[in-house]
């Protein structure tokens, strides 16, 4: 392991068990505090992430990567439908944090004093919020402490340009689609592979690992088909974006809704590789729609943070398509006639990326979602 040496392991992992027991259920601010003190017993350095996906594969899953002691386990079913924080999204928060330190040109000492700021922005905050409301604090701290207003800026300009380099062999592929509006829904969809703020590289041959990915997966007819009968009823279309890099294959997926009036929501302020208004010029997203923002950098969608533009736009749709993970983490679940004041059907296109989504979803890590919320 890469975290300290292999004689160490046996006596990390007591320390978990005997922590676990003087801290009875444990939960987030305690989970942090032990992650802490591990960090401090054993000198583990920056590079620690690993254990703490460790402590939280332990927390949430009951079961120890080095054996079969069991643990209380925090059953995900047994909640409400609302996204609510797991002890995994702590390791996945962190660990964004790690690999983005992991390259700067910054002193070792000043990369362990930042991360030991975010471990303890992290513990304070309410662990019965969505995922991505903590991600907007510790991005926005992050920022903050190594004066830098977008420190993603240099992927996802990569991440635009490895999306642009594909799309001569995109428009080949809807050329010959029997069913173009199906097959570009595919290919939105196989764009939100690119994400920084979750597992896994986005670098070109990903990309179109995915795409090739999406087209061989089928849709749920049934559920294509009520979306396809929903669009030809309606007249104003929202479609609320994710990554950079992956705006560019919502394109095409915008031009098979050209008689439709479309609007396309980027976030407000920079946040992980999320796109911003600058994203969406760059894909040429605003010769297709009306291009706006959320008025907000959460990775995903809270009313009470975002613009009047966007609330607008929102409760004047028709048909609402959301991209990405962390808008399907913060809407699903919202009482969404509170805020239309009319029945309207949420659309969700992404890639299922954590044990939690896949659990509230039933769908397998890394496959497909296509979702309708709520499904009556």
């Amino acid at each position: 392991m890469n975290f300290a040496a292999a004689h160490k392991n046996s006596f990390i992992i007591i320390d978990i068990v005997i922590l676990k027991k003087a801290h009875n259920n444990v939960i987030s601010a305690p989970i942090l505090t032990i992650t802490s003190m591990l960090f401090d017993k054993y000198q583990i350095g920056n590079n620690f992430c690993q254990i703490l996906l460790k402590i939280s594969h332990i927390f949430d899953t009951g079961i120890s990567p080095y054996g079969d002691q069991p643990f209380h386990r925090h059953n995900v079913t047994s909640r409400s439908t609302e996204m609510k924080l797991e002890m995994t999204c702590y390791g996945c928060l962190i660990c964004q944090m790690e690999k983005l330190l992991n390259g700067m040109d910054l002193p070792r000492i000043r990369k362990t004093a930042i991360l030991r700021e975010i471990i303890a922005c992290a513990s304070s905050m309410d662990p019965e919020l969505p995922p991505p409301n903590y991600g907007r604090e510790i991005h926005t701290l992050l920022k903050k402490l190594i004066n830098d207003s977008d420190p993603y800026a240099e992927q996802k300009k990569k991440s635009n340009d490895a999306a642009l380099s594909l799309v001569p062999e995109i428009k080949n592929i809807l050329a010959q689609s029997k069913d173009p509006l199906k097959t570009a829904l595919q290919i939105s969809i196989s764009g939100n592979i690119i994400d920084y703020g979750a597992p896994g590289s986005s670098d070109r041959v990903d990309i179109k690992k995915s795409l090739l990915h999406a087209l061989d997966t089928p849709l749920d007819e049934a559920l294509y088909g009520a979306f396809k009968k929903e669009l030809s009823h309606s007249r104003q279309i929202l479609v609320v974006g994710d990554n950079a890099g992956e705006i560019v294959f919502d394109r095409f997926l915008i031009e098979q809704m050209r008689e439709k009036s479309v609007t396309y929501a980027v976030r407000g302020l920079p946040i992980i590789n999320d796109a911003t208004r600058e994203d969406a010029r760059l894909a040429g997203i605003d010769t297709l729609a009306r291009v706006i923002d959320t008025g907000d950098s959460t990775p995903g969608i809270v009313f009470s943070r975002s613009s009047d533009e966007f609330l607008h736009a929102f409760s004047g749709a028709d048909l609402i398509i959301l991209k990405g993970q962390g808008n399907f983490e913060t809407l699903f679940g919202e009482n969404l006639q509170y805020y239309t004041g009319k029945s309207t059907h949420l659309y969700f296109l992404f890639k299922v990326k954590c044990s939690p989504v896949s659990a509230m979803t039933t769908l397998s890590e890394g496959s497909i979602a296509f979702l309708r919320y709520p499904a009556d």
